[in-house]
């Protein structure tokens, strides 16, 4: 995929690195930045070029090529992470950087790669009330190679049975009278969540798509997007728009998370919230 690049600014020449942050055995961690191209990661597509050591550079205003030196990438995805974030592990943060920078081996990403998401966080109308909806979409590909992106999951408040306002139940002998509560207990909308199994977690989307269709939900904005990446192995990296008034912005690193399969299943569903179908990818 031809990623969306843009790098207008030329005039900036700074030497050095932007940050240095110490960690316990007083070792360096450095962003790094160069002038020759624009600073700012704008788009994700940029953030995964920069990422996989693909970038435009510039040289007196005229192309010069697209990939840096083997050396520089380690700079280059330092520079990936958000400096203003205080909380990093910086011992986990150069074993990230050591594993996918790694000469015999090294980890690229991918825009097709199958594990990797979008949380998109939206403000919307339910029933004529402002309500927070999440969608979690990623990209899906049919056989002819066409690609396009899918809703995979959904979270928000009015995607749950509410709480019953009074216990009710069908009685255990009541299938000797043909169910004959069955159609005052479909209709007690009060207390629906009495006559699901305890285990009902309900099929977000299928709720979700049912008001959309009878016009009870209208999006009015989007308020947020975060990218989950979990196809590199043993890790899990989230991607946000960070707006710091810095050369240190855009779509960067805010969360790394060190995680075995059986983690990333569990945050696939509890932070990702994809139902046990859409938990596994391949």
């Amino acid at each position: 995929m031809d990623y969306l690049i843009l790098c207008f600014f030329i005039t900036y020449l700074l030497i050095g690195q932007d940050l240095v942050a110490q960690n316990s055995k007083s070792e360096n961690i450095q962003y790094y930045h160069d002038g020759t191209y624009a600073y700012k990661i704008k788009q994700i597509d940029e953030f995964i070029d920069r990422f996989n050591n693909k970038i435009k550079y510039y040289n007196k205003g005229a192309f010069s090529g697209n990939v840096a030196h083997k050396h520089d990438r380690k700079n280059l995805i330092k520079g990936l992470f958000n400096k203003a974030n205080k909380h990093w592990n910086f011992d986990e943060l150069r074993d990230f950087i050591n594993f996918v920078t790694n000469e015999y081996q090294p980890v690229f990403l991918n825009f097709y790669d199958p594990d990797w998401y979008a949380e998109v966080s939206c403000k919307v109308q339910y029933k004529g009330k402002p309500s927070d909806l999440k969608l979690m979409m990623k990209i899906q590909v049919a056989e002819n190679g066409a690609s396009k992106w899918v809703i995979t999951g959904a979270k928000g408040e009015f995607l749950h049975l509410p709480e019953p306002e009074k216990k009710t139940s069908i009685k255990p002998s009541n299938h000797n009278l043909y169910f004959s509560s069955l159609s005052k207990a479909l209709s007690d909308k009060k207390n629906l969540k009495n006559y699901v199994t305890s285990d009902y977690d309900g099929d977000k989307l299928t709720i979700l798509f049912g008001a959309l269709s009878t016009d009870k939900i209208q999006l009015e904005y989007i308020k947020a997007i975060k990218f989950h990446f979990l196809q590199i192995y043993g890790w899990i990296v989230e991607a946000e728009y960070i707006d710091n008034r810095t050369i240190n912005a855009g779509w960067l690193i805010n969360g790394l998370i060190k995680a075995d399969n059986w983690e990333k299943r569990h945050y696939r569903k509890e932070i990702l919230f994809l139902s046990e179908k859409n938990n596994s990818i391949y």
